[in-house]
């Protein structure tokens, strides 16, 4: 096998080959931090953006502490100002200094994040099935997956607090994804999970200088996912496509497939895609810290005047 660089840099691709090696693409960041728990809300400080975080399944006192301190953790580490917590009536108030509304909702995502074999892709709207509308279909879906692959209709793209349950990780599963080259939504069958998102030791946020392809989020696994990440490599870099294809699931969801094209070492990979700047710092911080119990709807952003 061809032993590539250690940091895998990310693009995005259709089904179709290509000749660059390993990327995952998104579709798709010490900051004081104060925890509290009361009978009911306290008014946010002067020149604060609010939100209420509602979980997508109740949770006890203990649970919502935990998840107000992750989330006060994703926040901070997005780089949010005077990050303040309040857990009350089965919710978490989240808060933080300035007019930042549209960077608190992304932080109740549960960011459960998956990377497993394709075995198969096609267009939704196409069968499953061999021959007919199926002559899209790259790869083969298990017989016990296929009723499930047909009967995805991926409807736009899913968004960040879908609170659908995630699938074994011991067992293949199917999943939507968007190709956004094509503007096509897809339907992938995929293998159990190779390497877990609790295998990532830190992810960070950077500008890629070099290439000027943009905002990117750089991940680095531990040594249990470094080993993984290096044996699942090496054998999908043996397939042909779509086997030889990594999908990047996150919260259930396919942002890429990226081909291997050999065994890569080192443990780090990059995801780099259409990123603004507050996106790519808040996947990190999400990716990070580590996921949710449960994901968390927001309200609507409020803001008090300074």
């Amino acid at each position: 096998m061809t032993a590539l660089p250690t940091t895998a840099r990310v693009r995005r691709y259709g089904i179709r080959r290509s000749t660059t090696a390993l990327t995952l693409t998104a579709l798709l960041a010490g900051p004081a931090l104060t925890a509290c728990s009361g009978t009911g809300p306290q008014a946010a400080p002067a020149g604060h953006t609010t939100v209420v975080l509602t979980p997508a399944r109740p949770l006890d006192d203990d649970q919502l502490r935990q998840a107000a301190d992750l989330l006060a953790a994703r926040a901070g580490k997005a780089g949010l100002r005077d990050v303040r917590t309040e857990v009350t009536a089965g919710t978490v108030t989240l808060s933080a200094a300035g007019h930042v509304g549209d960077r608190l909702a992304p932080l109740g995502r549960r960011a459960a994040v998956e990377l497993r074999q394709v075995l198969a892709a096609a267009p939704v709207g196409t069968s499953g099935a061999d021959g007919g509308p199926g002559a899209l279909l790259m790869g083969t879906v298990p017989v016990d997956l296929l009723q499930q692959f047909d009967a995805l209709s991926c409807p736009g793209t899913a968004s960040p607090d879908d609170p659908r349950p995630l699938a074994s990780a011991s067992t293949p599963t199917v999943a939507c994804g968007h190709e956004a080259e094509q503007g096509t939504r897809y339907r992938f069958a995929l293998a159990p999970v190779a390497v877990p998102g609790t295998d990532i030791a830190d992810a960070r946020s950077a500008f890629d200088k070099q290439s000027g392809s943009g905002w990117q989020v750089q991940l680095t696994f531990n040594s249990s996912g470094t080993d993984a990440f290096a044996r699942s490599t090496e054998q999908l870099a043996a397939e042909q496509a779509p086997a030889n294809q990594f999908a990047i699931v996150l919260d259930g969801e396919v942002l890429s497939h990226p081909y291997v094209a050999g065994t890569i070492t080192g443990g780090q990979a990059v995801i780099s895609g259409t990123f603004t700047q507050d996106q790519a710092e808040t996947l990190a911080a999400s990716l990070a810290t580590g996921m949710l119990p449960v994901a968390f709807s927001p309200s609507t952003p409020q803001e008090t005047d300074s």
